[in-house]
């Protein structure tokens, strides 16, 4: 009897008939053009890691001369001169009327939170609240302008003093619960009239160097336990202390002990059984809180099992100069996760603010990046400069032209500049009514760049016109 012929599907029979002899011979000798690629990856990459090195050993050095400096000069003289150059917050704490001086972050603007006040009490909360609340009855967020303001004076808000926290959480009609960790600080606002909650983390302060330095070193790691996905800055990651879960499901690592617990625990057992069912959550943070807030909402996306329950809707993040994160899958993950629930980040970005460059990235000119995609036929190396930002730039400027979807250039870098230099009548004439302090306007001319960094300033330029 006659063996019967197997038949091959179409499919391989036509990818074996595309491979020519030559390439179906296994051979012994080395393919020249595949080893030429590889020398010149693995070339670039060790290039890549010998350059950060040198760069974050610098980092090291600079920060361990400036702590010395800090430590034995500049922070006392700072303590002892700022309160005569600083107004200090003034309310009621039982009977007894009580100053509390003001951070670094808003004590150049006397007037930041008052101001605000006001604008609240005035009828702003009627246009502000039904933004905020009736998570069942919106589609994904648009961007908008009034809730952008609203999270710019939360993020602030978390550098003070938690009597001043209270303060004016309690005069915006909000209440506060505070998550005080030794790596991060974190505040849940939310209003029982509106149902909504807002997850708002707390950013550097400039004086504090291990925040500082948190910000500046670069260094990757890969997350235990699938938490998040990609690669993430070391520090940022490593401010959750996330501990190493021993098996790497899904269901282990939304078990396994974190620091991010707590936030869930509070939010699930406090706010949301306060709010009831339809409440809407967002996020928020500056600086260093925006990256934090950036981290948050991975993890809260990433997995299929949400960590809120099924009475509440994550709406959106609105993040105000945020380092990078993490790698291009990170980026490239996050978003979509985020996509998928729903949701929205906003990444604002305001004027030559220095800190949404950090950490420097593939889109560098010197970069040794895309060279090294280039080998690897499109692939995303694994490299220290393969930092990508989450969510949707919002670009923010002295024009008072809000930008969807851009990303800044030197003409918007100058166009910058001079918007600064033709409002310095203006800043001195803020000076004048008290609504700024002389150290603002010492502060506009020595640290331009570095001001932009300030959350009043975002808030000043968050203008209604958009483009």
């Amino acid at each position: 009897m006659a063996p019967t012929a197997t038949r091959l599907p179409a499919q391989a029979a036509r990818a074996m008939q595309a491979v020519s002899p030559v390439q179906g011979v296994v051979d012994d000798w080395t393919n020249w053009e595949r080893f030429r690629e590889k020398v010149v990856q693995y070339s670039i990459t060790t290039l890549d890691a010998a350059l950060w090195t040198c760069i974050n050993t610098t980092v090291l050095f600079i920060m361990a001369f400036v702590g010395v400096v800090s430590y034995l000069f500049i922070e006392p003289i700072i303590k002892t001169f700022a309160p005569y150059f600083t107004k200090p917050f003034k309310f009621q704490k039982g009977s007894t009327t009580v100053a509390i001086q003001p951070s670094l972050i808003s004590s150049s603007t006397p007037d930041f939170f008052p101001a605000y006040t006001r604008y609240l009490s005035s009828g702003g909360w009627e246009t502000l609240g039904p933004k905020l609340a009736d998570a069942r009855n919106m589609n994904e967020p648009v961007w908008d302008g009034d809730v952008a303001r609203f999270m710019i004076h939360l993020s602030a808000l978390s550098y003070e003093h938690p009597d001043v926290v209270v303060n004016f959480a309690t005069q915006w009609r909000l209440e506060t619960v505070k998550i005080l960790r030794k790596s991060f600080a974190c505040h849940i606002f939310y209003s029982s009239q509106y149902k909504f909650a807002t997850v708002c983390f707390k950013g550097t302060s400039p004086f504090d160097l291990s925040e500082v330095l948190t910000d500046l070193m670069m260094m990757k790691v890969r997350p235990d336990g699938g938490v998040i996905p990609g690669q993430v800055h070391e520090g940022f990651y490593n401010t959750f202390q996330w501990d190493s879960p021993t098996r790497k499901d899904e269901a282990w690592a939304r078990k396994h002990q974190c620091e991010v617990d707590a936030i869930f625990n509070l939010l699930r057992s406090t706010v949301i059984t306060r709010l009831g069912s339809g409440a809407s959550i967002w996020v928020t943070g500056h600086s260093l809180g925006g990256a934090l807030a950036t981290v948050f909402l991975s993890h809260m996306t990433y997995l299929a099992q949400s960590p809120l329950t099924n009475s509440a809707r994550l709406r959106a993040a609105y993040v105000f100069g945020s380092p990078r994160v993490g790698d291009s899958t990170f980026a490239n993950i996050t978003n979509a996760s985020v996509a998928a629930s729903k949701a929205t980040c906003f990444r604002i970005v305001n004027a030559n603010d220095l800190v949404p460059t950090l950490p420097l990235s593939s889109n560098i000119p010197f970069s040794t990046y895309k060279y090294a995609q280039a080998v690897s036929h499109g692939k995303s190396p694994n490299m220290v400069t393969d930092f990508e930002h989450v969510g949707t730039p919002v670009l923010v400027g002295y024009d008072g032209i809000v930008r969807m979807n851009a990303e800044r250039n030197w003409a918007l870098a100058g166009k910058n500049v001079f918007g600064w230099a033709i409002e310095w009548p203006r800043f001195l004439f803020d000076v004048v009514r008290r609504r700024e302090t002389l150290a603002s306007l010492v502060g506009r001319n020595l640290m331009l760049f570095p001001y932009d960094h300030s959350p009043a300033e975002y808030n000043r330029h968050l203008a209604p016109k958009v483009k």
